[in-house]
């Protein structure tokens, strides 16, 4: 990934937050100035709780960096039998499975909060004394356990599907939604080539499956948005911000479309989205929680996703995927920039308790960034000519994201000064007939 590229998304994100000259300078400053919301490790921020390399033994994967089990980070994880491996192995319709740890603390704090993505808070909350049981428990890209808990140490390991985190989660009643893949061909853009560079066959397999899992990742988009715009209505957000979730919403259409042409063009048949299966609308949220929702959604996950898909195009050779991978590093930089504009305003309109949430949503997501795991025997060179990256890869981008675009804003948005009551937004009330 270019340095240039993190300058401009730098640059571009202090802009949206209407960071001044000064304030912009001491944010880049000197790294003893590092956010003190973030538990920071050797060389990196927070923990990056990257999936080790799949379908292979307890070897896989690079350690995760920074973060402490004390505070609840993610430790080294060792690769999970991918689907067809070793008896008894989970599996997964999308994603690879990886496994991940965490702090009693840390799990016992998001389970008394509703979950990583706003469900209901038990009430009396609970105190754990053992590692509760894996169907309480989810990661930070929204994906839920789906075997566990073993234990390493003091720590409560779980399996998770790991794949694509791009896009914004579409998440309701802490239930993550996103449809089937079915065959179809109505949700493949027709300006993409035929495949022209020859790789193998397991190699066009996995490629295969990574696309199709982003596509329905970026189809739940899609309704992730829309849900976002409601909320924005529901809390009288200023127009400027409105129309943009719209737009995301559009754009978010075609990263579909593109993502099913490239999972269609490696696979044997077109392929699309089924019915995206949706459970009752959760209730109105407070402010602050659509704040620490974009936190973590937007301002975490799109920055880092806006900047893989940037060090995926260096990476990638095929014509028909440079080109969709130039609209969408485009198009995530944007929702990321509305994602922090978002942030500024809610922070100006709540105060106290809206940046109460944001900090606490820092913590958490800067402590357990995830990453994709990659499937073992696949040709690294026909990998990264269709635009994908491995794990160590990943992780490199999303800690220097992190560390050169992801805190240095949040040290300009939490040094905004609040707006005074005249100038602040004005709350939900009864309409004025």
């Amino acid at each position: 990934m270019k340095t240039n590229d993190l300058t401009r998304a730098r640059l571009r994100f202090f802009l949206a937050l209407g960071a001044s000259g000064a304030l912009a300078q001491a944010a880049c400053g000197s790294r003893s100035g590092t956010l003190d919301l973030v538990t920071t490790g050797s060389g990196g921020s927070g923990a990056l709780g990257g999936s080790s390399s799949s379908g292979g033994a307890s070897s896989g994967g690079s350690p995760a960096t920074g973060g402490t089990p004390a505070t609840g980070g993610t430790v080294a994880t060792g690769g999970v039998p991918a689907t067809g491996g070793s008896a008894g192995a989970p599996s997964c319709d999308f994603g690879t499975p990886a496994e991940q740890c965490y702090s009693l603390q840390y799990l016992e704090d998001m389970i008394n909060s509703g979950g990583p993505f706003g469900g209901d808070a038990p009430d009396p909350p609970v105190e754990l004394t053992e590692c509760p049981a894996y169907s309480e428990v989810q990661n930070d890209c929204c994906n839920p356990a789906i075997s566990g808990p073993t234990t390493q140490g003091e720590l409560c390991c779980y399996v998770f599907c790991e794949g694509g985190c791009c896009g914004r989660p579409l998440v309701l009643s802490g239930k993550v939604c996103v449809a089937s893949v079915i065959e179809r061909d109505d949700w493949c853009v027709d300006a993409l080539d035929a495949i022209a560079i020859p790789v193998d066959a397991a190699t066009r397999e996995a490629l295969a499956r990574a696309w199709q899992e982003d596509a329905a990742m970026e189809h739940a988009s899609i309704a992730s948005f829309a849900h976002f715009t409601l909320e924005l209505l529901a809390h009288a957000a200023p127009a400027d911000l409105v129309s943009a979730a719209q737009q995301a919403a559009l754009d978010e259409v075609e990263h579909a479309r593109l993502c099913f042409a490239l999972a269609s063009r490696l696979s044997t048949a077109p392929l699309g989205p089924g019915g995206l299966e949706l459970p009752a609308m959760q209730p109105f949220r407070p402010l602050a929680d659509v704040a620490a929702a974009a936190l973590r959604d937007g301002a975490v996950n799109e920055t880092i996703a806006a900047m893989l898909a940037r060090a995926q195009l260096e990476q990638c050779r095929d014509e028909g995927t440079r080109l969709a991978l130039s609209r969408i590093a485009e198009d995530e930089t944007a929702h990321a920039e509305l994602a922090w504009r978002f942030l500024r305003w809610a922070l100006a309109a709540g105060g106290r308790d809206v940046r109460s949430a944001i900090e606490a949503a820092t913590r958490e997501a800067l402590a357990h960034v995830s990453v994709a795991a990659v499937p073992e025997g696949i040709d690294p060179d026909g990998w990264h000519a269709y635009g994908r990256l491995t794990v160590d890869e990943e992780r490199d981008v999303a800690e220097t994201t992190v560390r050169d675009v992801i805190e240095p804003c949040l040290r300009v948005l939490l040094a905004e000064p609040k707006l005074d009551e005249a100038t602040a937004a004005p709350t939900p009330q009864t309409p004025v007939v």
